[in-house]
């Protein structure tokens, strides 16, 4: 906790521990998740403070190389770990509505680390935060897209015709997004072919393997719409020696 309020502390130990706060939230005594949420709130100017130090030494071992910790304080992932453990918390203690006003202000950010977190923190906790994530699905960034083209898969909000997910299929795409849809068109191969069969085509050979694997254990879909295409439509041309 001291870690992670203190700018005087480098700044990957420092989301470190909000990292692990975050993580250990569900497991810990309520009293103490309780206690935990009252210093972090409180303490809300010291982790938004950057951090002063950027590298630390480290004394000479010869079974271990580095003698110099060196990183860039990255404040803004230091606020958004720290914004996941305060939800967390309060997720175990119920006392969400207590931190919505922060998640809320965490997707007004400008900041893309802050902002995306906020909003998976909302995904995450439907009972947190109702955002609007059609609207985010046309974000600027790239990490907002996919996390808002995820949150309405959960939600069973995204169809095989969706034109959303059909963009995200594109391949000039970035890789994040085109992932997304990839992990959504294999949670249903049958439904979900024609995306299988774009991204069977991606110039990612990864992403190109997944979707032909996938495709190869879904039902063939013929086409009654179009009579020069009643063949089933299967992509199962060997992968690219690239």
């Amino acid at each position: 906790m001291d870690l992670l309020i203190s700018p005087g502390e480098i700044g990957v130990h420092r989301y470190e521990a909000a990292k692990g706060l975050g993580a250990l939230a569900k497991g810990i005594d309520e009293e103490l998740a309780a206690d935990v949420l009252d210093r972090l709130v409180a303490g809300r100017d010291g982790i938004g403070t950057a951090s002063t130090v950027v590298e630390r030494g480290s004394d000479l071992n010869p079974a271990f190389a580095r003698t110099l910790l060196r990183t860039p304080a990255e404040e803004d992932h230091v606020v958004a770990m720290a914004l996941r453990a305060e939800v967390e918390l309060a997720a175990r203690t119920g006392r969400l509505a207590e931190i919505r006003p922060a998640v809320e202000a965490g997707i007004a950010e400008e900041a893309v680390e802050i902002r995306a977190m906020a909003l998976d923190c909302a995904i995450a906790h439907r009972d947190l935060l109702d955002v609007d994530l059609r609207a985010s699905v046309t974000d600027a960034d790239p990490t907002i897209r996919a996390l808002a083209l995820k949150g309405l898969a959960d939600r069973g909000e995204v169809k095989a015709e969706d034109p959303a997910l059909l963009a995200a299929a594109g391949a000039s795409e970035p890789l994040g997004i085109r992932s997304a849809a990839m992990r959504i068109a294999r949670a249903d191969c049958e439904d979900h072919r024609e995306i299988l069969e774009i991204l069977a085509r991606d110039p990612n050979v990864f992403v190109r393997a997944a979707a032909r694997t996938a495709l190869r254990g879904a039902p063939a879909v013929v086409d009654e719409a179009d009579p020069g295409r009643q063949e089933a439509r299967q992509v199962v041309e060997p992968m690219d020696a690239r």
